[in-house]
C-alpha cells in the first residue's frame, strides 16, 4: 500500500522572504540612527512578511536595547509564546484590565494615548504591593497634529502631573512619542510644524520632576532623512522591508534591498491571432499574432485587480506586459519579451527583480498595501 503521508502540494504562488536583505536592511537603518535605540515594526505580520519569520530571524542578531512594535496585544503575546527576548511594545495600549495584567506577566511596553487608558494604568498602579513596580514600560503619546491617536497639546501639563506621581510604579523610563503624519515628503512643513510641537512637548516634560524620560518621534521617513534624531527612540516600519518611505528617490533609501518578491508560475501558453481578447471583459486584444502565458496568481493572491494592461511582470527574468483584467487565480501575460518561456517558467509580479512601489503606483495604491496585503493561500519561503 502506497505511503502518502509524506506527500506535500507543491505552490503555485509564494512570497520569498530574503532574511539577508532582513538583515542588511536593519543594519542600514541602525547606522542612519547614530546608534540611538530601533522600535522595528513588525505590526500587520510584519507587513505581509511573517511576524515570526521576521522577529525571529532578527531577535538574536539585533541591539538588546532594541525592540519589536506591534499594533495589538495578540501580537505581542504571540512573539513571546514564540519565545522573543527582546523588547515589545503594543502601540494601540491596553483595552482591558486584563492586558495590563499580561503586560505585566509576559514583560510588554503599552502605550497610552487616551484618559481612559490612563485611569487604568492608575487604577493598575494602586494595585501592586508598596515594593512592586509596573514591569512593563510606558509609551505616552502625544498628538502633535496627525489628530488620530494621542493626548492634545493642552493635557500636556496634566499630564506631566500625573505621571510625577506614577513615576515611582514604573520600573522603566516613561518614554514620551509622537508620529509625523507626512513624513515620506521631506519638504513638507507640517514636518516642521509637528517637530517644533514635539519639542515644546519634551522641554515641558525635561523641565519636570520625572526623572526617567526617553523620547520617540522619527518613523522609516524622518529617520532616513535625519529628522528628529535628538529623539531616543527611532521607529522605521516599511523601510526595514526595503522598501522606501518617499515620494521621490532618496539616496540613504537606495542602501535598502527588498526583502519580499512574490512570485509565481506559467501554467500554460498559447498564441492568439489578431483581435482576439483574454480574459474577463475582453478589455485587451491583439493587435498582431502574441504568444501569451498564463500565471497561477491573481488577487486571490493578494496582486490587485486595479493593475492595468501594460504593467510589467517578469518571466524568467524578462520584462513583459500584464495583459487583460486580473482575475482571482489567474493572470494574463504577453510573452513577447521572453520566447523561450514555457511552462514551469517563473514570475515576479514584484520582489528583487521588480519594485513593488512602482506596481503600487500602476495600481494607484501604495507599496504598504500590497506587502500587508497577500493572502493566506500565498506560501512564504524564507531563503
Amino acid at each position: 500500500m502506497q505511503d502518502n503521508s509524506k506527500l506535500i502540494a507543491k505552490p503555485l504562488c509564494h512570497a520569498r522572504i530574503d532574511t539577508s536583505a532582513l538583515r542588511h536592511n536593519y543594519a542600514v537603518l541602525k547606522q542612519a540612527a547614530s546608534g540611538k535605540k530601533l522600535m522595528l515594526m513588525v505590526k500587520a505580520n510584519a507587513y505581509g512578511h511573517g511576524l515570526l519569520n521576521v522577529a525571529n530571524t532578527l531577535d538574536s542578531e539585533m541591539d538588546k536595547q532594541d525592540a519589536f512594535g506591534v499594533a495589538r496585544m495578540f501580537e505581542a503575546v504571540q512573539l513571546r509564546e514564540a519565545g522573543i527576548q527582546n523588547r515589545v511594545v503594543v502601540l494601540s495600549g491596553a483595552m482591558s484590565f486584563s492586558d495590563w495584567q499580561l503586560a505585566q506577566l509576559l514583560d510588554i511596553d503599552l502605550a497610552i494615548h487616551n484618559t481612559e487608558q490612563l485611569q487604568s494604568l492608575q487604577d493598575f498602579c494602586v494595585g501592586l504591593k508598596d515594593d512592586e513596580k509596573c514591569k512593563f514600560g510606558v509609551w505616552l503619546k502625544i498628538d502633535t497634529g496627525m489628530h488620530r491617536l494621542g493626548f492634545l497639546l493642552k493635557q500636556v501639563p496634566q499630564l506631566i502631573l500625573d505621571f510625577e506621581r506614577l513615576e515611582k510604579c514604573l520600573a522603566k523610563p516613561l518614554v514620551v512619542m509622537s508620529h509625523f503624519a507626512n513624513a515620506d515628503d521631506i519638504d513638507d512643513p507640517f514636518n516642521t510644524a509637528q517637530t517644533n510641537a514635539f519639542e515644546s512637548v519634551k522641554n515641558a516634560f525635561e523641565k519636570s520632576q520625572i526623572e526617567r524620560l526617553e523620547f520617540s518621534l522619527p518613523n522609516s521617513g524622518a529617520l532616513l532623512s535625519r529628522n528628529n534624531l535628538e529623539s531616543t527612540w527611532m521607529r522605521p516600519g516599511i523601510a526595514l522591508y526595503g522598501i522606501s518611505p518617499f515620494q521621490t528617490e532618496h539616496l540613504e533609501a537606495s542602501q535598502l534591498k527588498p526583502v519580499m518578491s512574490l512570485e509565481s508560475q506559467l501554467i500554460s501558453i498559447k498564441t492568439l491571432e489578431i483581435g482576439e481578447g483574454v480574459g474577463y471583459g475582453q478589455n485587451w486584444h491583439a493587435d498582431a499574432q502574441t504568444r501569451i502565458g498564463i500565471a497561477a496568481i491573481g488577487y486571490g493572491d493578494g496582486y490587485p485587480r486595479e493593475l492595468p494592461s501594460g504593467t510589467i511582470v517578469n518571466v524568467d527574468g524578462h520584462a513583459c506586459n500584464l495583459i487583460g483584467t486580473v482575475s482571482m487565480d489567474l493572470i494574463a501575460i504577453d510573452l513577447s519579451n521572453a520566447e523561450m518561456a514555457e511552462i514551469g517558467s517563473s514570475v515576479q509580479v514584484w520582489g528583487d527583480e521588480l519594485s513593488v512601489t512602482e506596481i503600487a503606483k500602476a495600481a494607484n495604491t501604495i507599496a504598504y498595501t500590497l506587502v500587508c496585503g497577500i493572502t493566506q493561500r500565498v506560501a512564504v519561503v524564507l531563503v
